[in-house]
């Protein structure tokens, strides 16, 4: 595949007028993707325990709204709970600037790109598990930090050094930057795209191409 600039700013172009018209989705939309990404994500982390007794659930919400103590406009809740205490604490999350923003931007810049569409299905195919699998990841690494550092008594101050400061380390540097869940989304499909596009042909891979040039003369 060569690049020309007429063929970089057509692309540009294209990928700018996906993200603009699928960046900030209708509610229900919102709502429905909500719906469908809390039971996917409660498959990781509902069977898990983490320290002492915690446990965490995705929850959607019903209504999309700014909460008190919120620091995001949430349309869904990561619900923490310890065994033996009542009650839970729950956390607004914004899965529509966490999960599905990255998730657009990716699936924008695969389509934006001029692949074959075969190639072009194989990098979707691809490029969105692996964005779901780092959402995952993502949220799972926010649940563990807050349990360790935030509510007292899960895991144990003097115990596990090396993993809290390891866990700490990446929370600060992987999810406190808010550019970085918009980066990652272009890293990976950068690494698809150069993955899938088109091989050159060389000039040993035509028919007759080896043939002795000056044979007959």
């Amino acid at each position: 595949m060569t690049w020309s600039i007429r063929r970089a700013a057509v692309s540009l172009s294209v990928f700018l007028a996906l993200l603009v018209a699928g960046a900030w989705p209708w509610l229900p939309v919102q709502r429905g993707f909500s719906a469908m990404y809390c039971p996917l994500a409660n498959l990781v982390l509902a069977p898990q325990t983490f320290g002492w007794g915690g446990h965490a659930r995705l929850v959607p919400l019903s209504r999309i709204e700014r909460r008190p103590g919120d620091n995001v406009t949430a349309d869904a809740v990561v619900a923490l709970t310890v065994f033996g205490w009542e009650g839970d604490l729950q956390m607004g999350t914004s899965l529509r600037r966490d999960v599905y923003l990255p998730l657009w931007i990716l699936i924008a810049l695969l389509i934006a790109v001029p692949l074959p569409f075969a190639r072009r299905m194989k990098a979707l195919a691809i490029g969105v598990p692996i964005m779901i699998l780092l959402d995952l990841a993502a949220l799972e690494l926010r649940v563990t930090w807050t349990f360790a550092f935030q509510l007292r008594g899960i895991y144990a101050a003097d115990a596990g050094s090396v993993w809290r400061r390891l866990v700490d380390l990446a929370y600060g540097a992987l999810l406190t930057p808010p550019g970085n869940r918009f980066i990652a989304p272009l890293g990976v499909g950068a690494a698809i795209i150069a993955w899938s596009r088109e091989p050159r042909l060389g000039l040993d891979s035509s028919p007759g191409c080896n043939e002795d040039v000056t044979s007959g003369v």
